[in-house]
């Protein structure tokens, strides 16, 4: 059909679209028209008023016909775990394109485990989830990408809603957020939930209000462009990954109706205090050139405080001393303008 139209010119088409509105040829070229002008040059009244139908619900904005999103899970070496998230995706209103499951875990999985629609790809043991999750996407065949952690779930209409979200807008979100709520001893509480996303990189630098890996939907080809996950930070990949998308220019949008529900209390965390210190320590190292005199003093007051509440090997005449610099620069942070970083 593209080649048609290259080949004999796009007024062409339309003469073949018949008499019937809703016609396949006619929905076909509904969908495809935002690809290239309609013009009505040499046609009838009446082909050229099926231009002008066209080129009306065009100028409403160009919607993207989505329907293959892979659903991306790294998993490491807890299998009962990976069954609920499983179930969680198996049971959406809207099927995923593919499931993809990417164990980097010491016990290799078992494949009667999971269910026949499954993909497995198999990792050498603890590579980390920034890999696992690239390895994942770069065998991934669908055009956008959802990622699922094994310790988490989705609610029933997750991928419905953010296939909506990309259906409905009027350019290709290549970031979509959604809301992620925590159940705390049974009891569930909104944990993080974007609205907006203005002034998102000083946003992100000074805090993680709600970038994460299981409510993160990406377009395929803009996640290629910047270099998916970066694999030397050992936590904060996620909002890195935002701050990346932000800076080399991409589209992100805040679903905050596409819920993931993630459960406090457990003992089985990958993520150690000293990978925690070390990975916050990186995203400094790797934004701080980009980050403004604001943002690099706030990031080094919620690190001290941090330091200060869970280093418990040190006097508490030190971490009280901690608590008080870091209040002290929180303060003298807030002397200084927000800063915007310039995009690539």
């Amino acid at each position: 059909m593209i080649a048609l139209v290259r080949k004999r010119g796009k007024g062409h088409l339309l003469k073949h679209l018949g008499s019937e509105p809703n016609g396949p040829l006619f929905l076909f070229a509904m969908q495809l028209g935002s690809c290239f002008s309609l013009q009505g040059q040499g046609m009838t009244h009446a082909e050229n008023e099926r231009i002008s139908t066209l080129n009306d619900i065009l100028s409403m904005g160009r919607r993207w016909f989505v329907t293959d999103i892979s659903v991306v899970i790294p998993t490491c070496d807890r299998p009962l775990l990976l069954e609920r998230a499983l179930a969680s995706v198996m049971s959406q209103s809207r099927q995923a394109y593919e499931i993809l499951v990417v164990d980097n875990g010491r016990t290799p999985l078992d494949m009667s485990q999971l269910p026949n629609s499954v993909h497995l790809l198999s990792l050498p043991p603890r590579v980390g989830v920034s890999r696992a999750r690239n390895a994942g996407a770069e065998n991934a065949s669908g055009d956008y990408i959802a990622f699922l952690d094994d310790d988490d779930t989705w609610a029933p209409d997750y991928l419905e809603t953010m296939a909506h979200a990309i259906e409905s807008s009027s350019s290709p979100p290549d970031m979509l957020i959604g809301r992620i709520d925590q159940f705390v001893e049974g009891e569930r509480q909104v944990l993080h939930s974007l609205e907006y996303l203005d002034h998102a990189i000083s946003m992100i630098f000074t805090e993680n209000h709600g970038f994460g890996g299981p409510n993160t939907v990406v377009r395929k080809v803009a996640f290629r462009e910047v270099g998916g996950y970066d694999p030397a930070l050992l936590t904060a990949e996620d909002r890195a990954l935002a701050v990346d998308f932000l800076l080399h220019g991409k589209y992100l949008a805040a679903v905050p109706q596409a819920i993931v529900f993630r459960y406090a209390g457990r003992e089985d965390h990958l993520d150690s205090h000293e990978n925690n210190i070390l990975g916050r320590r990186a995203f400094y190292e790797k934004y701080r050139s980009v980050m403004g005199p604001r943002e690099r003093l706030i990031y080094h007051a919620k690190y001290m405080g941090r330091m200060a509440r869970t280093n418990k090997q040190s006097s508490w005449l030190f971490r009280k001393s901690q608590r008080k610099v870091s209040w002290l620069v929180m303060r003298l942070a807030y002397c200084f303008p927000s800063s915007s970083p310039k995009k690539e």
